[in-house]
């Protein structure tokens, strides 16, 4: 039997069958009992359906109707013209940069094209508020009657200083020609932390007397702290490399995965590579030892646990094979041992540990899944070889039951992040694929019971709605953690940039957003220490204009249970030191016993000493 229940973000609450969309004191987020619905053997239930009856909006608590808020449309002077994210909050005295959609599928074609751009922003139409590309020609033009008048596809605006808590600025946009503009307006709309929610920046050096940075192979992408000795250990995509970087030390090792001699062809190149992009469809693909995905890495009973799942969304029908592992390491001995994946294609993700010794559960995503159909899968490291003792490097292939519980090959799902539950026989699990429902989009985050590690079932389904109205995305669960002596599981929805938090007790969530600096930042890695909640926010899409790349934390105990209101620290003047000539993107955060800070970059390796 499984649950499917629903984040009410502040002011919106959806209930029954047929969903109602209603207003709620601001603040209020109920997870509400949407249904129950038997799941099918081993397998997820599928993605409930949903019908609108109407459709209002609350905004950091004030409603407001969703009619031309950032809602996609054509526009009659030839194509779709939209900011990259219509509706996020921003801190008062900040520099905010704007995006909007130019090129691609959604390119405007007519010629003498042009944007007419206004806002409510006080003094919108100064040099000292309203920043443009360099370059940008003709230069935008201020006209009395209209606003600005322009070529460029991005600008920066400054938020007046004294904004008061709760206001809102919008920003609006149109497409011009010599013969007239579209209409409707798009919209983005800036808002201002309301009351009681407190954040504040700082410069990093307040904080961390010691920053050091270090070149790793590949693009790092995950990493943590082994507690016996502070060490950090690093996951980099496009490599098939763990990193150690050792306590206060001054470089970075890069350790290639080894399989012993003798092992099958198929540990020598497993990973598939393509021409294009990650994420590209071409079937004009090669073996390679490296691989384009290595999502996490943990560490349990001493040693280091990592996952590399290949080339991202490949064709399973194209060749060569496109293989996934499970990789052990012992800081021992030096000494791997690779779990091979069964089938084709799997593109492993998140990785998780429960028991110790040789009752040791290793617990994996297939985020594509042979086949096209995601699961859950589990094996005991003491029943595949006799253990992996440390003593040599070992090569397995894993069997095929190691596939526990599947995701329709139909829902769309994209599982990523798995956090075990300190407190029950229980895994959480993030999705990472939004998807469509009336216009909405949606994405999941699925509780699973293992009290049978053999035939793991699904407890319930939190289902979470897209904060921003004209999200091509939607809401995107990335990075999640269940921490110890806490009623509470955290999320952080990269397509948001929100932090979602559900009450196991209550079964209720709630969501708190991370004011930003540019539409194009993303909520990306989860650490908490010490009653903080650390948080990046990446820049993934990378913006050449306005770009921005931070860290920062939720201070917990501000956060009162049944609210969308938290106090937080985001720290600036980072990325000025540890990317001079190319753009942050900071992406995992780990919090070391110490107190020490490790975030990957996309270019390195940061290190940040209290």
């Amino acid at each position: 039997m499984s649950r499917i229940k629903n984040l009410s973000r502040a002011g919106r609450m959806i209930v029954g069958i047929v969903v109602t969309l209603i207003l709620v004191p601001s603040g209020a987020a109920m997870a509400t009992l949407l249904t129950n619905a038997v799941t099918s053997g081993n397998t997820f239930p599928s993605t409930a359906s949903f019908t609108h009856s109407r459709h209002e909006l609350r905004i950091a608590g004030q409603a407001r109707e969703t009619g031309g808020v950032g809602v996609r449309g054509s526009s009659s002077l030839g194509g779709l013209v939209e900011f990259d994210n219509s509706s996020f909050e921003v801190l008062p005295g900040s520099l905010v940069s704007l995006h909007w959609s130019t090129s691609g599928t959604f390119a405007p074609t007519s010629p003498n094209r042009h944007f007419l751009v206004t806002s409510s922003l006080p003094g919108f139409s100064s040099a000292s508020v309203v920043k443009w590309p360099p370059g940008t020609s003709p230069s935008p033009t201020w006209t009395t009657s209209s606003g600005w008048m322009t070529t460029a596809d991005a600008m920066t605006v400054a938020i007046p200083g004294d904004a008061a808590a709760g206001t809102q600025y919008t920003v609006a946009l149109v497409t011009c020609d010599s013969t007239g503009c579209s209409s409707p307006a798009q919209r983005a709309v800036l808002t201002v932390p309301p009351s009681p929610t407190s954040w504040v920046t700082r410069s990093y050096q307040s904080a961390y007397s010691h920053l050091a940075t270090f070149v790793v192979p590949g693009q790092p992408f995950a990493t943590t702290f082994l507690t016996s000795d502070n060490s950090i250990w690093i996951a980099s995509e496009f490599s098939h490399d763990l990193t150690e970087i050792k306590s206060n030390g001054t470089f970075a090792k890069g350790m290639r995965v080894t399989s012993p001699h003798g092992a099958s062809r198929l540990f020598l190149q497993p990973f598939a590579a393509c021409e294009g992009q990650i994420g590209s469809l071409s079937s004009t693909c090669h073996r390679t030892a490296k691989s384009a995905q290595s999502e996490q890495v943990i560490t349990v009973g001493g040693k280091i646990w990592l996952t590399f799942g290949g080339w991202r969304w490949y064709q399973s029908s194209a060749s060569p094979p496109n293989h996934s592992e499970v990789v052990a390491f012992d800081p021992a001995t030096k000494k791997f041992c690779t779990y091979l994946l069964p089938g084709n294609d799997n593109e492993v993700a998140g990785i998780a540990t429960t028991g110790a010794g040789t009752h040791l559960r290793v617990w994996f995503v297939e985020s594509r899944g042979s086949g096209g159909q995601p699961s859950l899968d589990g094996f005991d490291p003491s029943a595949v070889g006799g253990g992996c003792d440390g003593d040599l490097d070992e090569a397995y292939v894993l069997p095929e039951s190691v596939r526990l519980l599947k995701w329709p090959s139909t829902g769309g799902q994209w599982p990523v992040q798995i956090a075990v539950d300190p407190t029950s026989p229980t895994l959480w699990i993030t999705d990472f694929n939004g998807y469509n429902v009336d216009g909405e989009m949606y994405s999941d985050i699925d509780q699973v019971d293992i009290s049978d590690p053999a035939e793991p079932r699904v407890e319930s389904r939190y289902v979470i709605p897209s904060a921003n109205p004209s999200s091509l995305l939607g809401p995107k669960p990335w990075d999640i953690a269940a921490p110890a002596n806490s009623n509470y599981v955290y999320a952080i929805d990269n397509g948001d940039s929100e932090i979602v938090r559900i009450n196991k007790l209550t079964e209720q969530m709630d969501e708190v957003p991370i004011p930003l600096t540019s539409d194009m930042e993303n909520g990306f890695g989860l650490a908490i220490s010490s009653g903080r909640l650390y948080f990046t926010l990446a820049d993934d899409y990378l913006g050449n204009f306005g770009a921005a790349s931070t860290f920062g934390y939720i201070d917990l105990s501000s956060w009162p249970q049944g609210t969308s209101s938290a106090d937080g620290v985001i720290y600036t003047g980072l990325p000025t030191v540890t990317n001079s000539g190319f753009e942050a993107d900071y992406r995992a955060i780990a919090v070391g016993p110490t107190g020490q800070v490790a975030i990957t970059d996309k270019h390195g390796v940061i290190r940040l000493t209290p």
